[in-house]
């Protein structure tokens, strides 16, 4: 009777039919995007399990989908966090000298009130960033390990199927999909897949390389343009008529940094996917995959060769540190063997030490020496204590002050750079010395700034081969002390200097004037000037003599600020000063340190964009290591962009 029941019940559509494998199927892809979406744990688990149960090749491209849906939100995430972070610093420091202004000053209270609000704001949306981010890394890294078990349980026609697909989808047009199928190819690859992935990352660097060969031209037109705009700038009070044409004629130049930029991350991602892959190889495997490894990462162009260096040591299988340290030892190229030490610095390979210790650290090259000395830093071994004070009296210039730095966060102490008072404290405390922690040695290697050779706002350096990168853009004519537009709103009236007061330019001046001082006879320096344009005070470099500092010190007095804030096209200038070509072996470059001075965030040239900013100069540098120290002014300042920039290439950020 109830079958009857039920049979007559379904022909009258009152229950629902049998499920049928493509309803299941519809209904699992239904119910795992919406979980996706949703955020919440349980539940993305809950439907990543039902869709992984099913043997089907599309769970392959909703898994793929998704993966790139959650990475990209995760990065975005991730940077709005890191600039949020930075924004919230600044406004802390900016509150902290309105609050001691309004001991004095009570009509700044107001001021005061609008800031902590914007400021509370800030922390809200941060606070709500980095829960996303703890809820993203987690479900991105479920999606991986999902499609690793469930492509294992699949029928093996199915799992060739999808495997072809993760292929196919490296020539999609979409960042995130090719980022998610190059990690999961990494994930499941087979034996080769790295070496696969090697080649490539080679065809990326070689098509970056091709966009970088059409830029100079374009980069250069926008220059004559920019040129332009600061004449009339200077001419007409800070009125630019060239905007609009400089604008038009940037987005093209503009289009083509985006593409290099997410070229860059592709790389990125090729590089960890091919050193997970090469983890999950046998010994046996691994026996004929290094030797090819070596051999294609030997005969690499376009960048991929410094590049293809990070795959043996983020693999962290033995064998392939192995054969990246039997091959560097008669490698020829600093670059290369500076990434290398760079890269075992990173990954926290005190097995490297000795290594370090014995071959680098007297290496004949200066940019392989700097890459030792940062990384035993970094590696934090007690062993290393008595090799860098060694070398205090040995080493000279910027790499004098790079061991004193070194020194002081393996101990905490601060003996300057006498090398007969580290040996003594060393003599007394080295038998079970014990390295801190990074974080407990922070005040001492602020306080251990500032003390000998060429000081800029409290960074020094012993180098005597220093560029002066000094913003000239009009707000640097606003007071140096913040009142009612600490963050220098354009709806606004600006802050301008009040009496006696220094204006942004007068400070910059100032200091400007005493790090002159600090460069020897001798010294090979320039400054690279910008505004709404970039320009040199001397073509090329110049060396220091009695008669130059008299001239350069007579510019400075007379320099005037105007127009926009380039900050893209400083740092090409810069750069290209000082030597550093991006090209795939070490520049030797005749500068080695940067001083880098801003108010503002970036206003115009062919970028104005954070990341492709960092892209560029990564790229420029890789091969040259130089130093690039930043300092900002004002609460405008992107505090963000220049604490990346100095992070990256071993320098020091400072805000004022």
């Amino acid at each position: 009777m109830g079958s009857l029941l039920a049979g007559l019940f379904l022909l009258l559509g009152l229950l629902p039919s049998p499920p049928i494998p493509g309803d299941e199927l519809e209904e699992a892809l239904a119910r795992f995007r919406e979980a996706g979406a949703s955020g919440e744990e349980a539940e993305r688990a809950e439907a990543l399990a039902v869709l992984t149960a099913l043997e089907e090749l599309e769970v392959s491209d909703a898994l793929v989908e998704e993966l790139s849906r959650s990475r990209m939100r995760l990065r975005e995430a991730q940077l709005e966090g890191d600039e949020l972070a930075a924004r919230l610093a600044q406004a802390d420091r900016t509150l902290g000298i309105l609050e001691l202004r309004a001991e004095r000053d009570p009509d700044m209270r107001e001021v005061i009130v609008g800031r902590r609000s914007a400021r509370e704001l800030a922390a809200e949306k941060l606070e709500s960033v980095e829960e996303e981010v703890a809820g993203l890394e987690p479900w991105c890294d479920s999606l991986s390990a999902g499609y690793v078990a469930w492509l294992e349980a699949v029928h093996p026609s199915v799992k060739k199927k999808a495997v072809r697909s993760l292929s196919k989808s490296l020539d999609e047009e979409e960042l995130w999909v090719r980022l998610a199928a190059v990690e999961l190819l990494g994930e499941v690859g087979a034996a080769g897949t790295a070496l696969d992935l090697q080649g490539t990352l080679e065809e990326l660097c070689s098509e970056r390389a091709s966009i970088e060969r059409k830029l100079p031209k374009m980069e250069a037109e926008l220059k004559k343009i920019a040129a332009r705009m600061q004449k009339e700038a200077v001419q007409t009070g800070g009125r630019i008529g060239s905007l609009p044409q400089y604008r038009a004629a940037s987005r093209e130049t503009a289009a083509l940094r985006r593409q290099l930029t997410i070229l860059s991350l592709l790389c990125d991602g090729t590089v960890d996917a091919a050193a997970t892959a090469l983890s999950r190889e046998t010994e046996g495997e691994l026996l004929k995959t290094l030797p090819r490894l070596v051999r294609a990462f030997d005969g690499a162009k376009s960048g991929a060769r410094l590049r293809s260096v990070a795959i043996f040591v983020r693999s962290r299988v033995p064998a392939a540190l192995e054969a990246l340290r039997v091959h560097l030892e008669d490698e020829k190229d600093p670059a290369t063997i500076a990434i290398a030490i760079d890269e075992w610095g990173r990954a926290g390979l005190t097995a490297q030490v000795p290594e370090i210790l014995g071959d680098w650290l007297d290496h004949e090259s200066p940019h392989v020496r700097s890459a030792a000395i940062r990384s035993l830093a970094l590696l934090r071994d007690s062993s290393a204590i008595p090799a860098l004070i060694s070398r205090l009296e040995a080493f000279s210039g910027r790499q004098r002050s790079d061991v004193r730095a070194a020194l002081v966060a393996l101990t905490g102490q601060n003996f300057h750079g006498s090398q007969e008072l580290w040996e003594r404290w060393w003599s007394e405390a080295g038998t079970g010395f014990q390295v801190p922690p990074l974080a407990e040695v922070e005040a001492s290697l602020e306080e251990a700034q500032g003390e000998v050779g060429v000081t800029f706002f409290g960074i020094t350096t012993e180098s005597q081969r220093v560029l002066f990168v000094l913003d000239l853009s009009g707000s640097m004519n606003f007071s140096m002390t913040p009142r009612y537009n600490p963050n220098d709103d354009p709806g606004r009236p600006p802050d301008l200097p009040r009496g006696t007061e220094p204006s942004r330019l007068d400070e910059a001046k100032r200091a400007l004037r005493r790090s002159i001082g600090g460069l020897r006879e001798g010294a090979t320096f320039n400054l690279v000037l910008y505004a709404s344009d970039s320009w040199q005070w001397k073509s090329g470099l110049v060396e220091m003599d009695g008669d130059v500092r008299l001239e350069v010190l007579e510019h400075v007095d007379g320099l005037e600020a105007v127009g926009g804030t380039n900050l893209f096209g400083a740092l090409r200038t810069a750069l290209e000063v000082a030597g550093a070509d991006g090209g795939d072996e070490f520049a030797d470059p005749p500068i080695d340190t940067i001083f880098l001075l801003t108010d503002g965030r970036p206003s115009i040239g062919v970028t104005t964009d954070a990341d492709a900013i960092l892209e560029f100069v990564d790229d420029r540098n890789r091969s040259a290591g130089i130093v690039i120290h930043t300092i900002g002014l004002s609460g405008a300042q992107d505090a963000y962009l220049l604490g990346e920039l100095a992070r990256r290439s071993g320098g020091t950020y400072v805000a004022r």
